[in-house]
């Protein structure tokens, strides 16, 4: 089976004889867009709306030595429009492009060797970003790669490998490895368990001798075991791994100091600071976010007060809903807006409303409504 994914992926020699070659944040260059420095990479956001940012790093590589290039770039969406960019000696004043893949919010290394215009010495790489995110990405590097059969199996065992922390449906499964992986764990003992099973099945039906057939038995239920087994193994590993993270983030702590270090510590800061403000009697409180979990993270932190909010949409509520006296939190939402002067709050879809800004902050604010619309 291991053979069999090597034929059909390895791009170019088996065993070639260059290593692959990484150029940290360092040698980067941003040639279009605004960059800052950053801890392990460069922070890049574009030049303007709709246009692209570019990051270039200098090179003299022999086109045949490398087949793939990966850029290591964070914080991109699902939906990024991202270009590779080189030029050849081949032909130096053409600039080469091609669209790459985002597939969990990292790119995809890309095979290029068998693309025409990759060939000659490369003079020059490059990323093309369109649009970035406001809070911009991170690139921290690029890296060629040969691509040969032990580099290709050692990618694909760190994916296998690589830890996975605590997601949404980690409390259903837990796959094991990187967020993006060409060949799954799962899969792969998925097909093993398969061939184990038909082989066991071939055995069982033309074997005229059933003591001979025992080897071949033994050795189709050893491999369906030994496949359940590193998956288990690969499960314990991974949850080992998380309790000792769990355990340096919040071992010892209250539990106000643990929400503080936690992934929502910006949104129970603001919670407090609301508290702090609102009445001691349960008020309404309006709660606005884009994200469904601060949400309902927020109506969790607000009890005893009566929060509303939907968890399903990123909906507001109606306007004449809300009374004198009601309250608005805010928390990273789009679209709210509120005159100072004028003591005007509106957000889409909705009026006007009269309302007295209590406290505003970098994530979010406090609104309470002097009168319904």
């Amino acid at each position: 089976m291991l053979l069999a994914y090597l034929s059909l992926n390895v791009p170019a020699a088996w065993f070639p004889s260059a290593e692959p070659l990484t150029f940290d944040p360092g040698r980067l260059a941003v040639s279009r867009g605004r960059a800052q420095a950053v801890p392990g990479g460069l922070a890049v956001t574009s030049p303007a709306v709709n246009e692209a940012a570019i990051v270039v790093v200098s090179t003299e590589l022999r086109s045949s030595d490398y087949a793939a290039v990966e850029w290591n770039v964070a914080g991109l969406p699902d939906v990024a429009d991202v270009r590779l960019l080189w030029r050849s000696s081949y032909r130096s004043d053409k600039l080469n492009v091609v669209p790459m893949i985002v597939d969990g919010g990292r790119l995809r290394p890309i095979v290029i060797a068998s693309d025409p215009n990759w060939v000659g010495t490369i003079r020059g790489l490059g990323i093309a970003i369109a649009s970035t995110p406001p809070e911009g990405v991170v690139v921290r590097g690029v890296t060629v790669r040969p691509l040969g059969a032990v580099e290709l199996l050692s990618l694909r065992i760190g994916e296998w490998f690589a830890f996975e922390g605590w997601k949404a449906h980690s409390v259903e499964s837990i796959a094991g490895g990187s967020d993006a992986q060409d060949l799954p764990m799962p899969a792969v003992l998925a097909v093993a368990i398969a061939l184990a099973l038909l082989l066991h099945a071939i055995v069982r039906r033309f074997a005229r001798d059933s003591a001979r057939a025992i080897p071949l038995t033994t050795a189709a239920i050893s491999l369906f075991v030994v496949a359940w087994i590193a998956s288990d193994v690969r499960w314990t590993a991974n949850l080992v791994r998380q309790s000792l993270v769990t355990l340096r983030t919040y071992g010892g702590k209250s539990q106000h100091d643990a929400h503080l270090v936690a992934e929502d510590a910006a949104l129970y800061r603001l919670v407090l600071q609301a508290r702090e403000k609102l009445p001691r009697e349960p008020a309404r409180v309006f709660v606005l976010a884009d994200a469904p979990y601060f949400r309902a993270r927020a109506a969790y932190y607000l009890y005893p007060h009566n929060p509303w909010f939907d968890l399903v949409r990123t909906g507001v509520p109606e306007a004449s809903l809300l009374r004198a006296g009601d309250w608005v939190l805010a928390y990273r939402r789009r679209g709210v807006q509120y005159n100072q002067a004028a003591q005007r709050l509106r957000w889409e879809g909705g009026n006007e409303l009269a309302a007295e800004l209590v406290f505003v902050s970098q994530d979010g604010a406090l609104f309470r409504v002097s009168a319904p619309p």
